[in-house]
């Protein structure tokens, strides 16, 4: 049967007639419901159900962009030598909005833009973090080529952990020679 055809639990009972489970609500069929999910239980991330159902959200979302506005950017800054990384610093807009602020709900960074690097024929390298102590989720590597403005197909897709709500949210960046910026913009959603 096709998946569409079912309900609100559609993924949920599509995976039971795959597996061949005769009464989604046999409790007694320890393995199909471990495997699976027992939606009794509260406790489905570790099933298959719970990942596919994060792989769903992950590709059917709406997607939100920081800096907000095309008049705004968000400027990531390198360390001041060469191969140095900058220090931890919340990702800010030039109207001082934080990504912080936009994340009132749990949520991933699912890609990050350059826009546009002050130097040309650079290596970037860009960590994305979380928290007091930082724990990173992503991490890039951006060549700047021959131009300082970035071709719109420049765009990194990031497949980051998940950052909890009220956490606030940093980068930092080195390049080949140090002191260099870059421009970026931040696709999210939230859960």
């Amino acid at each position: 049967m096709p998946l569409g055809q079912y309900g609100s639990e559609s993924l949920r009972e599509f995976l039971r007639e795959l597996f061949g489970v005769a009464s989604p609500n046999n409790l007694e069929n320890i393995t199909i419901n471990q495997l699976l999910g027992n939606k009794a239980d509260d406790n489905e991330a570790e099933t298959l159900f719970g990942r596919l159902a994060d792989v769903y959200l992950n590709d059917h979302h709406a997607t939100r962009i920081f800096p907000e506005a095309s008049n705004l950017d968000v400027v990531f800054t390198s360390g001041g030598g060469a191969d140095t990384w900058g220090a931890w610093a919340e990702i800010v807009d030039t109207a001082a909005a934080t990504l912080t602020s936009r994340f009132t709900l749990d949520g991933h960074i699912t890609g990050i833009t350059p826009e546009e690097c002050s130097k040309i024929d650079q290596v970037y390298m860009l960590e994305i973090a979380y928290g007091a102590v930082p724990t990173t989720v992503a991490r890039l590597r951006v060549e700047s080529g021959a131009q300082i403005k970035l071709p719109a197909i420049a765009q990194k897709r990031i497949r980051c952990r998940h950052i909890p709500a009220g956490e606030t949210v940093y980068y930092r960046m080195m390049d080949e020679t140090g002191g260099s910026t870059m421009n970026v913009a931040i696709r999210y959603f939230l859960h």
